[in-house]
C-alpha cells in the first residue's frame, strides 16, 4: 500500500472498541460488580431459609381454611350395557338436568329455585382436554353453577366415564357423586330393560317353532348369549354399570421443596440481573470519570449550562 493509498483511507481506529478497554474497566470497577453480586448471593442465601417456608406457612393457613374440596369418581359400562347401548354415549344420561338435581338433593345440597337454574352446561375451559368432535375419543360435558362445577367426560374406546365435582365440602362432594352414580344408573337400567325386553321376547318366538330353518337356528345361537345378559339385567342378578373407583375426595397439596424449589430460580434470574446492572452502572461511572477528565469536554457541559447573557468564566 503507497502512501497517497494510506492518505486516502479513512483512519477508524478511535472508533473500534478495544476489549482491552472493556476488560480495563471491568477490573477497574471489579470491587462494585463483586461487592453487588456477592451482596445479592448472602441476601439470596438468608432467604432460602426464610422466604419459601413463609410462603408455605401462608399456603398451608389458607389451605385449612378453604373448605372446597374435588371430589372424583370413575365408572363403566357391564357388557349387557355395552351391547343394548352400542352408539349411545352413557355419559349423557348422568348430565340429565334430572339426574343432577336430584343427586343434589339427596346430597344435601341447596337446591333453591336460584341454584337449580343456575346448573347449566358450558363449554370446557381447560386447554388440556380435547375437543368434542366425531372423531375425538373423549366426550365431556361441564355444569357450572354458583357453588359447584361438575364434569362428565367419558372415553368412547375404553368406555370409561369420570366424574369429578368442586365446589363441595369432603363428605358432601363424595356424596353428591355416590348419588349421581345411583341416580344416573336408575336411567341407564330403565332404558335398558325396554331394549332387553323388547330382545327377548324376539328371542324366544322362534323358539316355539319346532321346524327352523339353519339360519334361524344359527341366529339363536348367536343371541343367546345376549339373551341371558337381558335375563341377568331385567331379574336385576346383573348391574347396567359398575364403579371402578369409589367416590374419594382430594385437593391439590404443595411441598416445601416446591416454594424452595422455585425460589432458586427466582433467585437465579435476580443475581444475573444484578450483575448485569452492575456492569453497566461501572461503565456509566467510567464514562462520567472520561468526562470529567476531558477539559473539552467540561468546557461544553459549563457553556451549555451557562446562562443567556450572563457573565461567563
Amino acid at each position: 500500500m503507497n502512501q497517497n493509498e494510506q492518505e486516502l483511507r479513512p483512519d477508524n481506529t478511535d472508533d473500534e472498541i478495544s476489549l482491552i478497554d472493556l476488560f480495563v474497566v471491568l477490573l477497574k470497577y471489579r470491587k462494585l460488580i463483586i461487592g453487588a453480586v456477592l451482596g445479592a448471593l448472602i441476601l439470596a442465601g438468608v432467604g432460602y431459609f426464610v422466604y419459601p417456608a413463609h410462603r408455605y406457612t401462608a399456603y398451608i393457613r389458607n389451605l385449612s381454611q378453604n373448605t372446597n374440596y374435588e371430589a372424583k369418581m370413575i365408572i363403566n359400562p357391564n357388557p349387557g350395557a355395552i351391547y343394548f347401548l352400542p352408539n349411545q354415549q352413557i355419559g349423557l344420561y348422568f348430565s340429565r338436568p334430572d339426574v343432577i338435581m336430584e343427586a343434589l338433593k339427596n346430597a344435601g345440597i341447596n337446591t333453591s329455585p336460584e341454584t337449580l337454574s343456575s346448573w347449566i352446561p358450558v363449554v370446557s375451559l381447560d386447554e388440556k382436554s380435547k375437543p368434542n368432535t366425531i372423531a375425538s375419543d373423549f366426550i365431556e360435558k361441564v355444569f357450572t353453577s354458583k357453588n359447584g362445577r361438575l364434569t362428565i367426560t367419558e372415553n368412547s374406546k375404553t368406555r370409561l366415564i369420570e366424574f369429578s365435582c368442586n365446589g363441595f365440602e369432603s363428605e358432601q362432594a363424595r356424596v353428591f357423586l355416590a348419588e349421581l352414580f345411583v341416580q344416573g344408573n336408575a336411567v341407564v337400567k330403565t332404558y335398558i330393560e325396554s331394549l332387553g325386553e323388547a330382545y327377548i321376547a324376539s328371542f324366544e318366538r322362534p323358539l316355539q317353532n319346532p321346524n327352523l330353518t339353519v339360519f334361524e337356528q344359527t341366529q339363536v345361537e348367536n343371541g343367546r348369549e345376549y339373551y341371558f345378559l337381558a335375563k341377568g339385567l331385567l331379574a336385576g342378578d346383573l348391574q347396567a354399570l359398575s364403579i371402578l373407583v369409589e367416590p374419594y375426595t382430594t385437593r391439590e397439596q404443595k411441598f416445601l421443596a416446591e416454594f424452595r424449589n422455585s425460589y432458586i430460580k427466582m433467585a437465579l434470574i435476580g443475581i444475573f440481573a444484578l450483575l448485569f446492572l452492575s456492569v453497566f452502572i461501572a461503565f456509566v461511572l467510567n464514562a462520567i470519570q472520561n468526562i470529567k477528565n476531558d477539559e473539552d469536554a467540561m468546557k461544553k457541559i459549563h457553556s451549555a449550562f451557562a446562562k443567556p447573557g450572563g457573565n461567563q468564566r
